[in-house]
């Protein structure tokens, strides 16, 4: 895409800042809607827009499919070696209580490191996927038309990032993490898609063989694992788009107000309050 000159700016652009917020929705995930399971998405994502505007073997020699492979497995034993220490420790498995003295800091460590691992893992299998399906693809140059969806992508990711570290209003920020995680589901959609491919369906003839074996023809199949994983994504997006919705009514009730500086004005007046009377 070496044509594309305004893709592949907006591209070097966005790398950051959609690997930045892959981290904020991970480490928000302990005190508000996030996790592990969306930030990996994120920062997959991430990887491969840089990879699909720059090319698959620039992509690899950044981020080497050794290191994503491994990622896959490092993830899943950190999910789980939180659980055995916590066993080895005299609690029952995943129980971040007994991991620190303080039980309160105990959980929101445990917690940070099973998110940690889904992270990884989540990161790992996405990327590792791309990577082995990417080669496989046919070569060529996409037309402007082609570049469609990627395009819409972009965009739908500026306006979510952009309404969501401007904006104060609480409902205003949901909506923008919504509009982003609606690109990035478009996103992985459109990778699984093969330009000329079909479903993975194999349908035999009278004899036994596959349509298209028989005569030695290459059949291209678009590959299904993005969109079902996007299902997934999607139900995933609501519960939390409901749970952060149900937490500004409560703020709102709380606070009177949806405006994120009035609210720390409240906060920070309280925590004086309580000092002077203390």
């Amino acid at each position: 895409m070496r044509d594309q000159i305004i893709l592949r700016i907006a591209a070097k652009l966005l790398t950051g800042p959609i690997l930045l917020f892959a981290l904020y929705v991970q480490f928000h995930g302990d005190y508000g809607p996030g996790g592990g399971f969306q930030a990996g998405v994120i920062f997959a994502a991430g990887v491969i827009l840089y990879a699909l505007v720059f090319g698959l073997d620039q992509a690899k020699a950044a981020v080497p499919m050794g290191v994503v492979m491994w990622c896959g497995t490092l993830g899943v034993l950190i999910f789980g070696g939180v659980g055995v220490v916590a066993m080895l420790m005299g609690g029952n498995y995943l129980d971040y209580g007994v991991l620190l003295h303080d039980p309160e800091h105990a959980q929101h460590i445990g917690i940070l490191l099973v998110e940690l691992g889904v992270l990884v893992t989540v990161f790992g299998v996405m990327v590792t996927l791309f990577y082995s399906f990417a080669g496989r693809r046919r070569t060529g140059q996409m037309e402007f038309l082609g570049l469609f969806n990627y395009w819409v992508v972009i965009f739908l990711m500026m306006v979510g990032f952009y309404s969501l570290i401007s904006r104060g209003n609480l409902v205003k920020k949901v909506i923008g993490l919504n509009i982003f995680q609606t690109s990035v589901i478009i996103f992985y959609v459109s990778t699984g898609k093969i330009i000329n491919g079909t479903a993975p369906i194999l349908i035999e003839d009278d004899h036994g063989v596959a349509e298209g074996a028989s005569a030695g023809a290459e059949v291209l199949y678009s590959n299904p694992l993005p969109h079902v994983l996007m299902l997934t994504a999607i139900v995933v997006g609501v519960a939390t788009m409901a749970m952060a919705l149900a937490l500004v009514v409560r703020i709102r009730e709380t606070y009177g107000t949806i405006e994120d500086d009035e609210i720390q004005k409240q906060v920070l007046a309280d925590e004086d309050a309580e000092g002077a009377r203390a």
